[in-house]
């Protein structure tokens, strides 16, 4: 399956999308500015830098923003 990295994982949409991805098998990855469930980075999206490096480490097969 895929590895999908998700900015904006722990608002509305975000928390119904993410159990339904994870369900069908796929790894993912919660980027947000708050604290969310396990396994939810913490991030300042203004910071290109950091943001950049976290992308490069997780290496996901898809990004979807929903920032």
């Amino acid at each position: 399956m895929a590895s999908i990295c998700i900015l904006g994982g722990t608002g509305m949409l975000g928390s119904s999308l993410v159990p339904h991805l994870q369900n069908l098998g796929h790894q993912v990855v919660c980027l947000s500015r708050k604290v969310g469930d396990i396994g939810t980075v913490i991030i300042d999206y203004s910071n290109e830098t950091s943001l950049m490096s976290i992308l490069d480490s997780y290496g996901p097969d898809y990004i979807i923003n929903l920032a």
